[in-house]
């Protein structure tokens, strides 16, 4: 049911936000349990987070982006890079990490 995959995709991309590093990190295991690679939206949904004002939470979301998208994506690439015109250096910080994460090295 496609209702229902998209609300544990949702409670699991909100986990990402909790305060608890061991619920965050739990979210992040979850990203590569229940979702896997290549799905845009759930690419969409977790890069949303790379914008957020914790620093813990931009970490964990760097770490499901990489749940999500193979090394050298595309999609993931172009949606991180979208974020490097944001205006707050920090966050701009969380983009160069994900795509370092997210770069094939060859």
């Amino acid at each position: 049911n496609v209702w229902c995959a998209c609300r544990v995709m949702g409670g699991i991309f909100s986990r990402l936000e909790s305060v608890d590093l061991q619920v965050r990190e739990a979210a992040v295991t979850a990203l590569g349990d229940f979702v896997g690679y290549g799905q845009e939206e759930a690419v969409l949904g977790v890069a949303r987070r790379l914008t957020h004002q914790s620093a813990h939470v931009r970490t964990a979301t760097v770490k499901g982006l990489c749940q999500l998208a193979p090394k050298g994506d595309e999609f993931a690439l172009g949606v991180v890079r979208g974020v490097m015109q944001h205006e707050d250096a920090k966050i701009r910080a969380s983009a160069v990490e994900a795509l370092v994460a997210l770069s094939d090295p060859y």
